[in-house]
């Protein structure tokens, strides 16, 4: 069976997006660092696959790289705060505490996935000031130069992650400087054909912005693009594990037209959308008496 180290994934990752070795590099990683790791003749640290990987906007292939049972355990630890979070469960305060004290590394990228998830963790508990605080220390951990009011810093790449921090930072600021905020989301919308993000991270950042973003936009006086990015949206919902976003973005495209003044629109979409959840619910309560029938 043909056997497959972290170079062959990340040639075969890097040629896939069409990028070239130098396109990897910077003043820490050369050329030849690349070229190396890719032959196989030199096995990179994590942290060195961490910002390579980063830089092409990949999941880290953490199943084939070459890991100490104390980084293991760090990642396992990692991968449980981040389904909790996923979920909406924020109960992983003393994890989140142990994972910073124990971790290996003390890189910019286990730093600022430990400032993003205390910052999800500050806004649960609305002390949104302070959760503010955390997004920002978060994103400058990988964007030094970040500030809310200026363009965002010439960066060579942008990660999945980044943008995710950015539109909490965007929400969290919406209702004192809207102006900013609308700014910041027109930024990630503009941004999701970038050809590094596959299918999932380019939808999870789609639904995870069009909500929040929706209103900065329509009251920065572009009800237009909420619409552009509501149909969009609509065609990502055709992809199966999204149809269920379907009323919610029939909702936003309502609020879009009301804004506008079409009330007639808004309220075709709005009656839409209340038959698409009462169809979805019905859904819901045929699959479980068929499992209750199954059962017994």
């Amino acid at each position: 069976m043909q056997q497959y180290g972290i170079g062959d994934i990340l040639k075969a990752y890097r040629e896939r997006l069409g990028l070239t070795q130098e396109d990897l590099c910077d003043e820490d990683i050369s050329p030849v660092t690349i070229s190396r790791i890719e032959s196989g003749e030199n096995i990179p640290t994590n942290e060195v696959v961490n910002i390579i990987f980063s830089r092409m906007g990949m999941p880290l292939p953490y199943n084939i790289m070459p890991v100490t049972d104390e980084e293991y355990r760090h990642y396992l630890l990692s991968e449980k705060i981040r389904t909790l979070a996923e979920n909406e469960d924020f109960s992983y305060e003393d994890e989140l505490e142990h994972f910073i004290k124990e971790a290996p590394y003390k890189d910019p990228f286990t730093r600022q996935f430990y400032f993003y998830h205390k910052g999800l963790l500050l806004q649960s508990k609305s002390k949104n000031k302070e959760a503010l605080a955390a997004f920002t220390a978060a994103l400058r951990e990988t964007v030094p130069e970040f500030n809310v009011k200026d363009k965002f810093p010439v960066k060579k790449y942008i990660t999945s992650t980044e943008f995710r921090i950015l539109s909490r930072i965007a929400f969290l600021i919406s209702d004192y400087d809207e102006e900013n905020s609308s700014r910041w989301y027109l930024f990630i919308f503009d941004s999701l054909n970038d050809p590094r993000f596959d299918n999932r991270q380019r939808n999870l950042l789609f639904f995870e912005t069009i909500f929040y973003g929706a209103h900065a936009l329509e009251e920065n006086g572009t009800p237009e693009r909420v619409l552009e990015f509501c149909d969009q949206g609509l065609e990502y919902c055709r992809m199966g594990p999204y149809f269920f976003e379907f009323p919610k973005i029939l909702r936003t495209k309502a609020h879009a037209y009301r804004f506008m003044g079409e009330e007639k629109k808004a309220s075709f979409l709005e009656n839409a959308a209340q038959s698409f959840d009462e169809a979805l619910e019905e859904a819901k309560h045929y699959k479980k008496n068929a499992r209750q029938e199954k059962a017994s």
